[in-house]
């Protein structure tokens, strides 16, 4: 197996991080990204048979409107338990239908993009995650939004055209083939399909750690070794013990995180801590 899609997606990611000319960026990739890497259509659907990825993990969007998926998952029992999945001839139908397909976290189902996500997410210090957008029909898939982390766009199959809006104004570009639209965070966007073959895109989630991140794992270094920290919390009687109490406290972590900082962070320790829901709120 070759890593070259590895790097140069990695690449991608790093590269916008460190930039910060433009809420937005477009470019070729100069290797082709489906068929040839397990990547396409095809490859989806077979991997959604195969592996019954959990059926709250596709959504489904008809003219920029979120709408109700139940029809999309079938059920089987296995003992006492009911299992709800989703097939690849329901995707495919409604695909066929026009519809516009969302399936979270798509880099469980597909090795080749794991191992994308795996070397991205180690480059560039971040957690990512993958979704897969299946388009069908003329319409607008989901409707106009931001998001709070920043994303890229890999065109995969098909077209897709996409409205990117930051101080300068609207922009409208069509995304073909191993092309990626690279969009910061709080940029507002909306994509459409114009009919034609089915699109696939894949949407890569860039999510950096926050400052609470790097001060919970400096405190994991630092708490079980430190002294002060280890000493019986004293009995606090009035607002002021409790304020010098507060203060002597805050002195040992600054101290803690300073040192931690200092000495290179440990990005493995940073990234172990648990992210938490509100950082994508």
């Amino acid at each position: 197996m070759t890593y070259q899609l590895e790097a140069v997606i990695s690449q991608s990611v790093t590269e916008f991080l460190s930039s910060s000319s433009s809420p937005w960026s477009y470019s070729q990739l100069l290797l082709g990204v489906g068929d040839e890497n397990g990547l396409g259509i095809g490859h989806l659907l077979a991997a959604v048979d195969l592996h019954r990825h959990p059926a709250e993990y596709f959504r489904l969007y008809s003219k920029g409107r979120r709408v109700d998926g139940a029809a999309l998952r079938s059920s089987a029992r296995y003992r006492r338990e009911r299992l709800d999945f989703v097939s690849s001839e329901k995707l495919v139908d409604y695909l066929n239908w026009g519809y516009t397909i969302a399936v979270d976290h798509v880099e469980l189902l597909l090795p080749r993009l794991h191992s994308v996500v795996d070397r991205a997410a180690g480059d560039s210090q971040s957690w990512i995650h993958v979704n897969a957008y299946l388009a069908g029909g003329n319409a607008q898939g989901l409707p106009a939004h931001s998001d709070s982390h920043d994303v890229l766009v890999l065109q995969v199959e098909g077209t897709r055209k996409w409205q990117v809006e930051d101080e300068r104004g609207l922009t409208t570009l069509e995304l073909t083939p191993n092309q990626i639209l690279a969009i910061r965070r709080r940029t507002r966007h909306v994509a459409f399909h114009e009919g034609g073959s089915p699109s696939l895109h894949f949407a890569l989630a860039v999510i950096r750690p926050r400052v609470a991140h790097l001060t919970l794992a400096a405190l994991r270094e630092g708490l079980a070794a430190h002294p002060q920290l280890n000493e019986e919390v004293p009995l606090l009687g009035s607002d002021a013990e409790l304020k010098s109490f507060v203060e002597r406290c805050g002195v040992v972590v600054q101290d803690l995180i300073s040192k931690y900082a200092s000495a290179g962070l440990d990005w493995e320790k940073v990234l172990s801590v648990d992210r938490d829901p509100w950082m994508e709120a």
